[in-house]
């Protein structure tokens, strides 16, 4: 798994949906968005977030399985 600081929040996911550019491919769509640096870190921190939907994948050990093999 992902580290924590390295996940994005629901906040940010739902920020990124509404305003980020989307990218597609066959097996999987990406939505990124460019952010700010951080000051406080001196860094730009990049956080990553997967989403498997039950529209695709019906219970939760498919949804889990899909998460992890992107991470």
């Amino acid at each position: 798994m992902l580290p924590r600081h390295r996940r994005l929040t629901s906040e940010l996911v739902e920020q990124t949906l509404l305003s980020g550019k989307l990218f597609h491919s066959p097996f999987f769509t990406l939505t990124a968005m460019k952010v700010a640096p951080d000051v406080t870190k001196k860094t730009l921190l990049s956080r990553f977030s997967a989403i498997a939907p039950k529209k695709f994948f019906k219970t939760a050990v498919e949804r889990n399985k899909v998460r992890r093999r992107l991470y």
